[in-house]
């Protein structure tokens, strides 16, 4: 059964959050602690490899695991994206046609891979926000499941996982260009694809079957709003609050999305009739 469109507004509104703490804290551990492009990205790329070693370990899907895999690749996708656009020059057109390719192979290997039969179109995460903890215990954050246990596979999951992390890079690059090669800056930028943002999501609210293009659309633009609205907050052509603070607000908006919308939703719910 498809999940309510104030529920899915609820993941939406905490991915977009979640991609634009990547932006900020990406260029905190690149720039402000002054580590380059290139020490950044390695010891992010460590950091990724060892948090999606433990969610394809796990047995159990759980949300607070999700959603740190979730900040920990768009903080990778980040500095992955100014490593090969800057650091090796290969400029935004360059590394943004790379990074289709690498897109284009990797959903081939999705449709390859995907367990068949399937209920649902592979590579579509399983939303619940709603739903009791495992042991029938209300949790204050979210549940969410990834996949569902009867179509997911370890090479599905780890396929999903780099697509986010793809998706995160080459949205950071297509950021940049929109906001520096188009020379709009953050600002006007974020406010373009921002509208461009809620038309899509409209339709991914609205649509009554889940669908892979229209998600994957969804999560491309949601990265590239993150990185211009990530720069918008920090630098000196928008908020000037810095890489720390920038960061610290958008981690506070992040655990209030989360945490909110679970009570809120709660106190929407209706309560249960007692036999």
């Amino acid at each position: 059964m498809r999940n309510l469109p104030s529920t899915n507004a609820r993941y939406w509104a905490t991915i977009v959050s979640a991609c634009c703490i990547g932006e900020t804290l990406g260029d905190f551990i690149s720039r402000g602690l002054k580590l380059g492009y290139g020490l950044g990205s390695i010891g992010l790329f460590v950091l990724f490899a060892l948090v999606l070693f433990v969610e394809l370990r796990a047995h159990v899907k759980n949300e607070m695991r999700y959603w740190t895999a979730v900040v920990i690749t768009s903080t990778t996708g980040t500095t992955l994206a100014d490593f090969t656009s800057r650091s090796l020059k290969l400029g935004y057109a360059v590394a943004s046609a790379l990074l289709i390719v690498l897109l284009a192979g990797l959903f081939y290997t999705a449709h390859r891979t995907a367990p068949k039969p399937s209920a649902k179109p592979p590579l579509l995460p399983e939303i619940d926000l709603d739903a009791p903890r495992v042991g029938g215990k209300d949790g204050i954050l979210p549940r969410v499941d990834i996949e569902a246990p009867t179509r997911s596979t370890l090479l599905a999951d780890a396929v999903y996982w780099l697509l986010i992390l793809v998706v995160s890079t080459f949205g950071t690059t297509m950021g940049d260009f929109v906001s520096d090669g188009l020379e709009l800056g953050p600002g006007k930028a974020s406010l373009i694809l921002g509208g461009l943002l809620v038309v899509v999501l409209v339709v991914e609210l609205l649509a009554k079957t889940p669908n892979q293009i229209r998600y994957w659309t969804a999560i491309v633009i949601t990265s590239t709003v993150g990185a211009t609205f990530g720069d918008f907050l920090t630098k000196d052509d928008g908020l000037k609050l810095g890489y720390g603070p920038g960061t610290a607000v958008l981690l506070t908006v992040f655990l209030v999305i989360l945490i909110g919308g679970h009570f809120l939703g709660r106190r929407a719910t209706p309560a249960k009739a007692v036999a």
